[in-house]
């Protein structure tokens, strides 16, 4: 299996989309949510927990929209720390 496919049945499931269409998708939703997070009322005050899972958020729901909301977030934290498991455990694959 290819590193593109990997990503695509890995991140996607078996959605017929290019690696490049879905970076280029994701960069368009994650550009202008990041860019916008200073018109959040408060945000200076926001802890850095905080900070780190709405960016965390932004980026699951940038990748697919089964990665939205509370459900969609956890499944992300889930998927997030299997690949960052692997990578400490030297399986950059």
């Amino acid at each position: 299996m290819t590193k593109i496919r990997r990503f695509e049945t890995e991140y996607l499931g078996d959605f017929s989309v290019s690696h490049d269409q879905c970076v280029k998708d994701a960069i368009k939703y994650l550009q202008p949510y990041i860019s916008s997070y200073h018109k959040q009322q408060g945000y200076q005050d926001y802890s850095i927990e905080t900070y780190i899972n709405d960016v965390l958020y932004g980026l699951g729901v940038s990748i697919s929209g089964r990665y939205e909301g509370a459900p969609g977030f956890r499944k992300f934290q889930e998927r997030l720390l299997k690949q960052l498991e692997g990578e400490l455990n030297g399986n950059k694959g």
